[in-house]
């Protein structure tokens, strides 16, 4: 499959999967998806590779879904199954990130929102930036959380503060994410790369 949209280096055992439309901030849309979900088949039966590292091209990790690809297909006559299918293929994305039989990294590097937060929550271990944002703000267009997040959020930091975050859109901080338990690590941004190939 030709890359269009995620970049693909492998390098000492380590494959780094790196979401590439920062344009868009890296917002994923059904050709990211895709290519995410065949890149992540593709090193989960790669031998020679041990880790994992996804994360973003620029100044993000993925904004979530690109809001442009929504507002055209809502405007098809075939809305429903359109919407559907993005929907489908990001739970296909982190369905494989959490069924790789390998340790993964997310080496969040800018904001993570919407589904761009999920897949971060997908991942085992997640390094951030200082820079880093979270933001399940799915509030605010009038959506409840895809691809996992009602189920990720709650397990690491509890039912009511999950509650607040959905309910309310808040955006946190990388030291917020912190201390609420949602990362592992908050390094200096240029470090991010690094520290996520050291753990």
């Amino acid at each position: 499959m030709q890359l269009t949209t995620v970049r693909l280096e492998k390098s000492e055992s380590v494959a780094t999967v790196t979401l590439n439309r920062p344009e868009k901030m890296n917002a994923y849309n059904s050709t990211m998806l895709s290519e995410l979900v065949s890149v992540l088949k593709d090193v989960a039966l790669d031998d020679d590779i041990r880790a994992v590292i996804i994360t973003g091209e620029g100044r993000a990790f993925c904004a979530g879904a690109d809001v442009q690809d929504i507002d055209a297909l809502l405007s098809l006559q075939n809305e429903l199954s359109e919407s559907q299918d993005i929907l489908k293929l990001l739970n296909r994305a982190v369905l494989a990130i959490r069924h790789m039989p390998k340790p993964v990294v997310a080496a969040v590097n800018g904001v993570a929102a919407g589904g761009g937060a999920n897949l971060v929550q997908a991942c085992d271990v997640i390094i951030a930036s200082d820079k880093a944002r979270f933001a399940e703000n799915f509030i605010n267009i009038g959506l409840v959380p895809d691809g996992g997040g009602t189920f990720f959020l709650p397990e690491r930091i509890g039912y009511h503060r999950s509650a607040e975050i959905f309910f309310t859109g808040r955006i946190l901080s990388a030291q917020e994410a912190l201390d609420m338990g949602l990362y592992n690590r908050v390094v200096a941004s240029e470090e991010v790369a690094s520290a996520a190939r050291e753990f």
